[in-house]
């Protein structure tokens, strides 16, 4: 009788150990069907080993997923990805397809999280923002964050944030996104070095003063706020006029202190879709004329690109062209129209025509005809 306890004993404590085995087995099959990626801001995301289907909600994200090689894993954008950007189609005719459901995302909006539930990506793209992040963690939807720090103390700083922004995204998207990354680094900190070896010896009392406006209406007197916009004038051989406003991130000024600042250059950017207006108001009112910037015609808007030239991927695009914009007389032998084919041919895989290239470096604007 003792052994036959003892033999039903060890039968139960071999079944047990099978069972547990397996259970095992089953949560090593599980675990290997995810990894771990971490995301722009250190926060560990748990996605699917291969991710299959993004959904691209920041102003840049989609063009860096695109930039990576990423096309394929791409399955929700903003709607304002395939309508506000024409080199954004003219680069992916397939952009069109792409579903474009959720409306009203920026980094202030509520959003909906049954709209997220209802597409179910494999991750969402998201801002910084963590009420947001809270709602899709509660919602079980995985969420990164990508976008580099605005607050660094350096441009060294700075560059660096933008580069392991690159990096973290195309560890999420993974295969042949991370040799891109790298490409990508390579090509940043060539273009760096380049406009360092010409800018850095500059004289503070010979460096242009420059100003950026904002384009939003037509009403260039918003500019940007923050260490990054100083240090990139900076590196490209110029002194930011605002380098001394606190505040919102897009303070307001009036005509009166840009006059008392009187810039040599004044950049304005596309973001309020309407910047050759603005600058042919500029032209047209007198009481910008008193002006160097608008005296020796050096008034400029900021490039068009897949997404804004000066976010995304292509800003060491933007930064060559801001360079020659503030001091062309060291840049008179950089060709921009080469520089953004090449841009598009290594990173968008698309040959753009010397026409499209130049209308690019026009801002893609036909109502605007440059003065400079």
């Amino acid at each position: 009788m003792k052994q036959v306890i003892k033999s039903l004993f060890y039968f139960t404590i071999a079944i047990l150990a099978i069972d547990c085995l397996l259970c095992e087995s089953f949560a090593g099959a599980q675990d290997s069907r995810t990894r771990i990626v971490i995301d722009n801001y250190g926060r560990a995301v748990k996605v699917p080993l291969k991710v299959k289907k993004i959904a691209c909600m920041p102003g840049s994200s989609y063009e860096m997923v695109f930039m990576l090689g990423g096309k394929d894993q791409i399955g929700e954008i903003r709607k304002d990805h395939r309508t506000a950007y024409p080199l954004a189609n003219l680069t992916n005719p397939d952009l069109i397809n792409y579903s474009s459901s959720i409306a009203n995302i920026n980094p202030k909006a509520r959003i909906n999280i049954e709209e997220f539930i209802k597409i179910a990506p494999d991750v969402v793209i998201y801002y910084n923002v963590p009420n947001a992040i809270a709602k899709f963690k509660e919602a079980l939807i995985p969420v990164y964050t990508y976008q580099p720090n605005r607050k660094s103390n350096s441009f060294n700083e700075a560059i660096g944030s933008e580069k392991n922004a690159v990096k973290s995204l195309a560890n999420l998207l993974g295969g042949r996104a991370i040799k891109k990354a790298e490409k990508w680094c390579q090509y940043y900190d060539e273009k760096i070095t380049l406009i360092r070896s010409r800018t850095e010896d500059i004289p503070a009392q010979e460096r242009p003063r420059v100003y950026i406006g904002n384009s939003w209406g037509t009403n260039p007197l918003a500019t940007w706020a923050g260490n990054t916009l100083i240090f990139a004038i900076n590196i490209c051989g110029g002194t930011c006029v605002t380098k001394d406003i606190r505040g919102a991130r897009f303070p307001e000024v009036n005509l009166e202190q840009i006059i008392s600042w009187n810039p040599d250059v004044i950049i304005i950017d596309n973001h309020g879709r309407n910047p050759g207006k603005v600058i042919n108001n500029i032209y047209k009112d007198a009481g910008w004329a008193v002006l160097n910037a608008v005296k020796n015609n050096r008034v400029h808007r900021i490039p068009s690109s897949v997404f804004f030239l000066d976010k995304g991927s292509s800003r060491p695009v933007y930064l060559l062209w801001l360079a020659k914009q503030i001091v062309p007389e060291k840049f008179a032998d950089i060709d921009m129209v080469k520089e953004i084919k090449i841009y598009f041919k290594e990173f968008y895989d698309y040959d753009l025509s010397t026409k499209d290239a130049e209308h690019a470096l026009r801002g893609w604007d036909a109502n605007y005809e440059s003065k400079g």
